[in-house]
């Protein structure tokens, strides 16, 4: 029982009175001794530095099954797993941001090769040794000159030879370029989203980030390779924005649910308890009854409420 039932009078017909009346009156009192009772379990719960010997979450990281693992530790070993997991996470970005360093200065080489090969294949397509190749009539060379056609067909094929094996480098070149590229949005994704590494965790953040997307407009079809980490990043935090965002309305509908459930009044209806058996009780007792009718509807109304 709460403490707040200790002002109760002692005596049966003085409590039967007292409680009969606080009901006729809309239990008006019951907001105080829950506000009372908040206050007490805040102030037993404290609002200081969490304990050492506290459980703590579970790296991020982490799969699901080893997520519920750590969970299952005492909290000595969570404090020692944390520690070492997180050391382990600085030295991994330590290291990812050295490679990296090294990867830029490495792309951008590629790139100035790719630059330099596409410039080179452009002038020598449109060389004038080219315009000539091509308005030549080897058909005819060949008929009226053998000589002159064995030789000018033979440096031709060599030019173009040379181009051919241009082409690819450049090809090949680019397409480096492209996985180093793939590969350092995925290091940057990791390291800033780190459930991204957890395949069954960023499969369902790329779910929420399509209904996002879809929730805009983008069909489907429309929906664009998620490759720039700096758009998943922001597609990440529309997420969390939609979640706090139906948080937040979910709150204010329960709060404006139970505002509603706490100004209705106790009447024929049942609302304290819906039960004909304590509606017909309260009538009796109402009606003049005896105390032991006063003390039935007061058992049972209690009773309801445990």
């Amino acid at each position: 029982m709460s403490e707040a039932k200790t002002d109760i009078p002692a005596s049966i017909d003085d409590r039967a009175e007292y409680i009969l009346a606080r009901i006729d009156n809309g239990d008006e009192g019951g907001d105080g001794e829950a506000g009372r009772s908040t206050e007490v379990d805040e102030n037993e719960s404290g609002g200081g530095p969490e304990p050492a010997d506290a459980f703590r979450e579970p790296p991020m990281s982490w799969p699901e099954g080893d997520k519920a693992s750590f969970r299952r530790l005492p909290p000595d070993l969570q404090a020692v797993v944390a520690q070492r997991e997180s050391e382990r996470e600085r030295l991994v970005t330590q290291r990812t941001q050295e490679i990296a360093e090294r990867e830029r200065a490495l792309e951008a080489e590629r790139q100035r090769h790719v630059r330099e090969l596409d410039a080179l294949i452009g002038d020598a397509e449109r060389s004038g040794y080219m315009t000539d190749l091509r308005a030549t009539d080897w058909q005819r060379m060949s008929r009226e000159n053998p000589a002159a056609f064995l030789q000018r067909s033979t440096e031709a094929q060599r030019h173009l030879d040379l181009l051919a094996m241009a082409r690819q480098r450049r090809d090949a070149l680019a397409a480096e370029d492209a996985r180093a590229t793939e590969q350092r949005e995925a290091e940057l994704l990791a390291q800033h989203i780190p459930e991204w590494r957890d395949p069954g965790q960023r499969g369902k953040l790329l779910q929420e980030m399509a209904e996002v997307l879809g929730e805009a407009g983008f069909s489907s079809a429309e929906l664009p390779p998620l490759r720039d980490h700096r758009m998943v990043l922001l597609l990440r935090d529309a997420v969390r924005h939609r979640k706090a965002e139906r948080t937040r309305q979910s709150v204010e509908a329960k709060k404006t649910a139970a505002g509603a459930t706490r100004t209705q009044r106790p009447g024929p209806g049942g609302e304290r308890g819906g039960g004909s058996r304590i509606d017909a009780l309260r009538k009796k007792a109402l009606a003049g009854g005896s105390i032991d009718d006063r003390a039935n509807y007061i058992l049972a109304v209690l009773d309801e409420d445990d």
